[in-house]
């Protein structure tokens, strides 16, 4: 994270479904990590962070 703020991280099924909220709280400026299992398949993972706003997709196999 560039600046301190309130941060949410949401991640999404292929479908558009809200799976887990990962993140949703202050932070401080810094590096973060999240360690979580997924099955296979493909997902959504968007973040808030004050001003800043962006979706990644990515896939997951085994």
């Amino acid at each position: 994270m560039g600046l301190s703020g309130n941060v949410r991280l949401e991640l999404y099924d292929y479908k558009g479904t809200l799976r887990e909220v990962l993140a949703d709280g202050y932070f401080e400026s810094g590096e973060y990590s999240l360690d979580f299992d997924l099955p296979a398949g493909l997902y959504f993972c968007r973040i808030n962070a004050g001003m800043y706003n962006d979706v990644q997709k990515f896939g997951i196999t085994y």
